[in-house]
């Protein structure tokens, strides 16, 4: 018996509501924590229809398999667990174990085990400003203050431009009510980042704080200039020219903070509606294992890193991190139709790359697919006109394959305006050479001998043109 779409809509409004009181614990920057929940697979199937007015009361929806959901999504944080419990079982103190152990924490919801490896990743290493950052981003949600200061504080003393530390000193100092120590590091951050409109706006805050109203706007005003959609910096213009007793322009930024809180919640309920629970956590868990294999791979075990990789290509067809990393392992081990695959595949995610086609080039030329290989490099060089690199790729696969040595030439010196430099040259040079044009040849090849006299390629074809 179908539950009636009132009924599914009552659950889904009364968990998410819940969710959303939970959310507002954590902050933005942090990775999603968000468990499964009953209304968010509701309110994604239901599709936000109460709020747009689209469910009537007496329409039947068919509810999706939550439990097959549920079951799956289960599988998958335990094959993560797993994962990374192994990782530190075998690398007890290496750094990188614990960090992905941290972010499997993390992603159950695991706070108190989460900030336990980060403090074991800032003994092993004290270096790392970004393991700074997360335990002061920890003790800011438990709005412990100082200790997280104390934390962005030792960031800084390690790099002393890290990004973002600044601004969330001055956001602890603020929210301490500390507005005057809050003003000093506010302007050491935009300072450092110009462009950062969430530090203008926090300094917004500080002034408005301070009851400087005009500082507060000039500083409001940067932000939503920096960022047209920052609603929160609208609003402070709004308090502020109330402030200032600015009737036209109080009038002008109100109605664009209601554009905008419209316009949030609209996003907002879109998000909601597409809301995929379970393809989130195998996007996770591919991180996990690209991760986690690139720590065995480092550590010479690649019979474990492979499986691992492919995991991750399983569980997320678009990210391209561990095809990059099965791709560069199968170049190593010389498996060029292994290779081919990951690099189509990294084509197809990122096409304006223009190395994924000089690879393809190089493989489809080694498997002896000529066709594809000249296909490859014309488009190495259609998105990526201004770089002299596919024209040389061009240049020498004509040369290599002894046809169109002319339009060799014509590559070749477009190569060298482009990019002036040994290897241009060199195949500046060859074209020549083949081309019967001694002279020319020479001379590009003894350029190349002076731009790069240790590559002995370069010295010998010098020197078989000089004795001709």
């Amino acid at each position: 018996m179908r539950t009636p779409s009132r009924v599914l809509v009552a659950k889904a409004v009364d968990s998410y509501n819940r969710v959303m009181r939970w959310q507002t614990m954590t902050r933005p920057a942090w990775p999603l924590l968000m468990t499964l929940t009953m209304g968010a697979i509701w309110l994604s199937h239901v599709g936000w229809a109460l709020a747009v007015g689209q469910v009537s009361a007496d329409k039947d929806l068919a509810p999706p398999d939550l439990a097959a959901i549920k079951a799956e999504v289960d599988k998958l944080r335990r094959e993560q667990y797993a994962i990374g419990e192994n990782l530190v079982k075998e690398f007890p103190e290496e750094f990188e174990a614990l960090r992905i152990m941290g972010f499997v924490y993390s992603g159950r919801g695991d706070r108190e085990k989460m900030v336990e490896c980060w403090r074991k990743c800032a003994e092993l290493d004290p270096n790392r400003p970004d393991v700074q950052d997360q335990l002061g981003r920890y003790h800011y949600e438990n709005q412990a203050y100082e200790k997280a200061i104390g934390h962005w504080q030792r960031a800084l003393a390690i790099n002393a431009k890290f990004p973002g530390a600044e601004r969330q000193i001055g956001e602890a100092l603020l929210q301490s009510g500390k507005p005057e120590e809050a003003k000093t590091h506010l302007q050491s951050a935009v300072a450092i980042a110009p462009e950062d409109s969430e530090a203008h706006f926090v300094l917004g805050e500080v002034h408005f704080q301070r009851r400087d109203f005009k500082l507060a706007k000039k500083s409001y005003l940067r932000a939503v200039e920096l960022k047209p959609t920052h609603k929160q910096a609208y609003y402070g213009l709004v308090k502020t020219c109330s402030q200032l007793g600015e009737r036209e322009e109080l009038a002008k930024y109100s109605q664009k903070f209601k554009q905008l809180n419209s316009a949030m919640f609209a996003a907002d309920r879109e998000y909601r509606r597409h809301f995929d629970e379970l393809e989130k956590i195998r996007e996770e868990v591919a991180v996990t294992c690209a991760d986690a294999g690139r720590l065995y791979a480092i550590n010479e075990r690649l019979t474990e890193a492979e499986p691992l990789w492919k995991r991750a290509n399983k569980l997320d067809e678009d990210n391209p991190t561990s095809r990059k990393l099965l791709a560069a392992l199968y170049l190593k081990q010389r498996k060029a139709r292994e290779a081919l695959e990951q690099f189509n595949s990294l084509a197809r995610l990122e096409p304006a790359n223009p190395d994924h086609y000089q690879q393809l080039g190089f493989l489809q030329a080694r498997l002896g697919n000529l066709g594809e290989a000249e296909r490859d490099f014309k488009q190495m060089v259609r998105i990526a006109p201004k770089n002299a690199a596919g024209y040389r790729s061009l240049a020498k696969f004509y040369l290599n394959t002894k046809r169109e040595a002319k339009r060799a030439a014509q590559l070749a010196a477009t190569a060298v305006k482009l990019e002036p430099v040994a290897d241009s040259y060199f195949v500046l040079g060859w074209s020549h050479a083949v081309n019967g044009r001694r002279d020319e040849a020479a001379a590009a090849l003894q350029k190349a001998v002076e731009l790069d006299p240790k590559n002995p390629t370069y010295r010998q074809l010098h020197e078989k043109v000089r004795s001709k």
